[in-house]
């Protein structure tokens, strides 16, 4: 009978167009049973002071939940642009913004799991939780909530926004592409001028092992050249890139990613289509490769 009184009273709404919602804390019990108490000394033997002591904690009580809904009822959150990649625990950062100052904001999942305080809200803030993609490509991102206590804890003030399906990414991992070009060098352009000596390692070709420096200290040396770059082309292909068909999006995801780092142009055979990063962005290569 209680919890059904409660649920009437205290109704959790889902229409996320709504200004905001409150549900009760264990605290709500602790105030019913003071004005009870309050109300049943008033009214058996009439003090006066009595009287005043309930309507004034069911006023501060009315007043409470007024100021709680004024509150968060002008703050605001959403989602800001960041990339997800699978298998891997991402940072979800949101923009928290508030036309007045709010006071006790929490953010939490639609479960109140994870609260991350952020104290006032003055204006601006970011905040971030963390959220880890097990598979790529589409996904459902939950609802998640800012929660209010102000100014009196029998009660929480909540707003619950729903976002649209987020886009997950392959994992970048696998050979580097500094790794991918001293194995390739024919893709980098023809050989140049001598550049420099460095000690050998096994990624380096035999082919430039400095003999005549290996006879005379007895360590391999390794000549490095520069190279010429007027028709280089950087261009990776799906099908040689790695074995299995996540290890190769993940392989292409990476080298994307250090492409754009250091500002290089490629492109991406992929067994049906061509994807050029002079034509195309970054996002849209990585969400070709998230939902192939």
């Amino acid at each position: 009978m209680l919890k059904r009184w409660q649920a009437s009273l205290y109704r959790r709404y889902e229409n996320v167009e709504r200004e905001a919602y409150e549900k009760p804390t264990p605290y709500i019990y602790l105030l019913i049973l003071l004005l009870i108490g309050l109300f049943s000394q008033a009214f058996f033997h009439n003090y006066n002071i009595v009287y005043l002591a309930m309507f004034f904690t069911f006023s501060i009580a009315i007043s409470s939940y007024y100021f709680g809904r004024v509150n968060i009822k002008d703050i605001d959150f959403t989602l800001e642009k960041t990339r997800l990649y699978a298998d891997t625990t991402n940072s979800l950062n949101f923009k928290v913004s508030a036309k007045n100052i709010s006071y006790n904001i929490y953010l939490s999942d639609r479960e109140d799991k994870e609260i991350t305080f952020l104290d006032d809200v003055d204006k601006t803030i970011f905040s971030s939780l963390s959220l880890y993609c097990e598979k790529r490509g589409v996904q459902k991102l939950e609802a998640y909530k800012l929660l209010s206590k102000f100014p009196l804890p029998q009660q929480v003030f909540y707003k619950l926004k729903k976002f649209d399906d987020i886009l997950v990414y392959p994992k970048p991992q696998g050979i580097s592409l500094e790794k991918f070009l001293s194995l390739n060098y024919s893709i980098s352009g023809d050989l140049d001028d001598f550049k420099n000596i460095k000690e050998f390692q096994t990624s380096d070709k035999i082919a430039n092992i400095h003999w005549p420096l290996y006879a005379s200290k007895n360590k391999l040396y390794v000549k490095e050249y520069n190279f010429n770059e007027e028709n280089f082309e950087l261009v990776f292909d799906y099908n040689s890139c790695a074995k299995d068909k996540e290890s190769k999006l993940s392989q292409l995801c990476l080298w994307a990613l250090e492409c754009e780092k250091t500002k290089k142009d490629f492109i991406i055979n992929m067994p049906n289509t061509r994807l050029d990063s002079t034509k195309m962005s970054i996002d849209e290569i990585l969400k070709h490769l998230s939902t192939y």
